[in-house]
């Protein structure tokens, strides 16, 4: 049997940590643009391209991190630089396309995790918490005509309710 590898190891944690859906995908993404907020942070600092203040003064380090998250969410923001060297320009773009892709990240994520819930909705996957309701257990073509007749009968009652439990995934979306 092979040793697996530190890389491997670090493969099968990202994994495994992206298959815990949403909450995780999010984290992930928030943990990127806090990453890439700060390695461009930090550029800037150092290489000495943040625009001089009103006071001549180039911006510290948490302004510079906050112009640097306004890039990353608003790439539009880079408008607003004042600067007469095209070096900050090109950071700042750079920042601005990669922030574009994280926020298009993130609307996907999210979108898809509204869609599974939805879809897990519709699977009648939810905890049942009705009192007096009517069971059916499994699915066939008579439950349509069952619950016709169900319908029919507790017609005197206040808010009857059935519930069919089935693996069925289609089940619950016929009209009867």
């Amino acid at each position: 049997m092979r040793k697996v590898t530190f890389r491997e190891r670090l493969r099968y944690a990202f994994d495994n940590t992206m298959a815990k859906g949403t909450k995780a995908l999010v984290g992930w993404l928030a943990l990127v643009t806090a990453l890439l907020i700060l390695v461009f942070t930090l550029i800037v600092l150092f290489a000495g391209i943040g625009p001089p203040g009103s006071n001549g003064h180039r911006p510290g380090f948490f302004l510079q991190l906050w112009y640097t998250l306004q890039h990353a969410i608003d790439p539009a923001a880079i408008e607003g630089d004042p600067t007469t060297r095209w070096i900050l320009p090109a950071v700042m773009l750079i920042v601005g396309v990669a922030g574009l892709f994280i926020v298009s990240a993130l609307i996907g994520v999210i979108a898809t995790g509204l869609d599974n819930k939805l879809e897990d909705l519709r699977k009648g996957r939810s905890f049942v918490v009705e009192k007096g309701h009517t069971l059916i257990l499994n699915w066939s073509t008579a439950v349509f005509t069952i619950v016709n007749e169900l319908a029919i009968s507790n017609e005197s009652e206040r808010k009857p309710v059935i519930v069919l439990l089935a693996d069925r995934a289609g089940a619950a979306r016929r009209s009867t």
